[in-house]
């Protein structure tokens, strides 16, 4: 398998205009998530760090009256002995840790907390209230005995994991021209727990705060509208990240360094059903209306059963963006189509093809692509939907 396969075979869900492994919630309109200061001093960071361990930080003024069935009780403690707890529970015990942490400052009210699980949360703070981790907490009861104490300057180092190492070695740009309305055309994370990511090609920049979470990215929207979702509200989104060589799978998309050859456009799906049959397509960028494109189709097996394939299909449709997002607004037209005849593919088998592929049209428009496939006890209708702008 290549490296692009593997990387395949490690997604769990790509998206289509709101994946559904990509969770999002907006932030408090009244809470900035913004550094007032862009570099820190070692005065930032006693005062930083005072203010972290002077109480324990959850969410219960939030939660409270609320007439929700058991809502999610969240509480955070960072103690000046050098440790950190945390939990989430509802009616039933929804997550916690626990160990040693360390943190570096970035401004007066912001940073970077590293923990020994691996994780790295970016974090401002702005008055009583936090912003970490994607969660927005109050300050809750007072720290007043934590034992053996350290100051900012001498508690323990946590070392940093290999992924927030890798993520912050360099910038990432995506591998192809799909879904540019919501996703960064390149990203970079900086080690102090703030990115800077361009937008369709350059069109637009934005900053803000980003954590490395339980093997997932947070990343905090500012109020602009790089990002069509956000609709120029403050917006939170995690998802999914993981390396595998020099290639990043990142809010359901691939990226590369930014060295990669940019005339080299990959695409990769597993259709909506994970670890059952993956997609990738080699083409060359950038898609234009009217030429012709060669689309060098991969279709893996990822599952331990056996699955046969029954079709493929590729369509483009016209979209209208509405304030909600997008509607199809016009014809379906087919591009391609294969009839596999019940090909049989064992565990790991591949099957290769090549389409000629013309994009017609202007503006945005829905690339759709179905693979219609069986399994040991139930047909799969697979399938990948993506923004195109032509």
């Amino acid at each position: 398998m290549t490296v692009i396969g593997v990387v395949g075979y490690l997604l769990a869900t790509k998206s289509n205009l709101l994946p559904t492994k990509l969770s999002n919630k907006s932030i408090p309109s009244n809470f900035d998530t913004t550094s007032s200061q862009p570099t820190a001093s070692s005065l930032d960071k006693g005062t930083l760090f005072d203010k972290l361990t002077a109480n324990t930080w959850c969410n219960k003024d939030d939660i409270s009256g609320k007439s929700m069935l058991a809502p999610t009780a969240k509480n955070y403690a960072f103690t000046k002995n050098g440790t950190y707890k945390w939990s989430h529970f509802s009616d039933y015990p929804e997550g916690s840790g626990q160990g040693n942490w360390n943190f570096e400052a970035s401004g007066s009210d912001s940073g970077v907390i590293f923990l020994s699980s691996g994780d790295a949360w970016g974090f401002v703070i702005k008055s009583d209230r936090i912003s970490l981790a994607g969660e927005r907490l109050g300050k809750c009861e007072a720290i007043t005995d934590s034992g053996n104490t350290y100051t900012a300057d001498n508690l323990p180092r946590v070392n940093t994991s290999d992924l927030f190492n890798k993520l912050t070695a360099k910038k990432w740009k995506k591998t192809n021209d799909l879904d540019l309305f919501r996703l960064p055309t390149e990203i970079e994370f900086l080690k102090d727990g703030k990115y800077v990511a361009n937008f369709n090609n350059g069109e637009c920049s934005q900053a803000g705060l980003w954590s490395l979470r339980e093997g997932q990215t947070h990343r905090e929207e500012p109020v602009k509208d790089c990002d069509f979702r956000s609709k120029g509200e403050n917006y939170s989104i995690n998802s999914e990240v993981k390396l595998d060589g020099d290639l990043l799978v990142f809010e359901s998309s691939l990226y590369a360094p930014t060295e990669y050859p940019s005339e080299q456009g990959l695409i990769w799906s597993d259709l909506r059903y994970s670890n059952k049959i993956v997609m990738k397509i080699k083409y060359k960028r950038p898609i234009k209306s009217g030429v012709s494109n060669v689309f060098d189709i991969e279709l893996t097996n990822v599952s331990k059963e056996n699955a046969v394939l029954k079709s493929l299909s590729i369509s483009q449709t016209p979209y209208k963006r509405t304030n909600d997002g997008f509607t199809t607004d016009g014809e379906v037209k087919v591009l391609a189509t294969e009839n596999f005849q019940n090909i049989d593919l064992t565990s790991g088998q591949s099957r290769e093809l090549t389409k000629n592929i013309t994009f017609t049209g202007s503006g945005e428009s829905e690339l759709k692509i179905n693979v219609n496939f069986e399994g040991k006890t139930q047909p799969y209708n697979g399938y990948e939907s993506y923004v195109l702008k032509l």
